[in-house]
């Protein structure tokens, strides 16, 4: 979790930290979408059914072509 307080400056809010530092690990030219996904996921265990984590999840999942579990997870949501 050190890693996302980081990479996220000032942003006070612990779900957005984990938004944003998700959002900058699947963007650019070294970007890495299973450390988004990784990132998002360990940020839903130690904030359980966050609606915000969860459809973060599902967006990079679905990026991936992972459409089964990102539905797991959209149903897991609801």
């Amino acid at each position: 979790m050190a890693d996302i307080a980081k990479s996220s400056g000032d942003i006070s809010d612990p779900i957005l930290r984990c938004l944003k530092t998700a959002q900058d690990q699947s963007f650019g030219v070294s970007a890495d979408i299973e450390a988004a996904a990784t990132t998002l996921r360990e940020c839903l265990k130690n904030n359980p059914g966050e609606l915000r984590l969860s459809l973060g999840l599902v967006r990079v999942l679905a990026a991936q072509q992972k459409r089964e579990e990102a539905l797991q997870v959209l149903n897991a949501a609801l």
